[in-house]
């Protein structure tokens, strides 16, 4: 005979276990939208920050150095703050050609950075290195790309710009800008 009794407790059981972990995965649920939260605002407090920040490196400090002509100092703490000329740049898509031109035509071609890309089958590795320069004369496709990456091209400009030669501005997208730069000192090392 069956315990009927038994059975019924065995299915409310069930019920409330089934509901003690439905309430768990919706508590988590809750914490997780928390957490969600919390990084978004941190995020938004950070990117706050440093907007406040290069403000001030940037506009605010590099205007009042310059209004009573200095160009460092150094804090309390052994910090030194200089005024600092820097520049950003940058060869966009409509402007590679000419931008490249003007580089192989004024002897900095080996800015340049020159790659090949040639796809061949699986298995054919050693057919590929071989082919290498035989390419186009054996009918294979061949795509060349160029570009000049960003911090060498930075480099170039300050270094041009700093030796008083001309550059094409527009071509790679000069802007100047001063901004301050703070450094700390090293901290000493402890006498043995």
């Amino acid at each position: 005979m069956i315990d009927l009794e038994l059975v019924v407790n065995d299915v409310e059981t069930e019920k409330n276990k089934d509901a003690n972990q439905l309430q768990r995965i919706v508590l988590l649920a809750n914490i997780l939208v928390d957490q969600q939260n919390r990084v978004t605002d941190l995020e938004n407090q950070l990117k706050t920050a440093k907007e406040a920040v290069s403000k001030t490196e940037r506009e605010d400090l590099p205007l009042l150095m310059k209004e009573v002509g200095l160009k460092e100092f150094k804090l309390d703490n052994g910090a030194l703050v200089e005024l600092l000329t820097d520049v950003k740049c940058g060869i966009t898509e409509a402007r590679k050609p000419a931008a490249h031109k003007w580089l192989v035509d004024n002897g900095f071609s080996g800015l340049i950075k020159t790659e090949v890309v040639v796809p061949f089958d699986r298995g054919t590795h050693d057919e590929a290195i071989e082919m290498a320069e035989e390419l186009i004369a054996e009918g294979h496709e061949c795509n060349i790309k160029e570009s000049v990456h960003a911090q060498t091209l930075k480099s170039f400009v300050k270094e041009q710009l700093e030796a008083g030669a001309a550059l094409p501005m527009d071509l790679f997208g000069v802007f100047s800008y001063e901004v301050v730069e703070v450094t700390m000192p090293k901290p000493k090392k402890a006498k043995k």
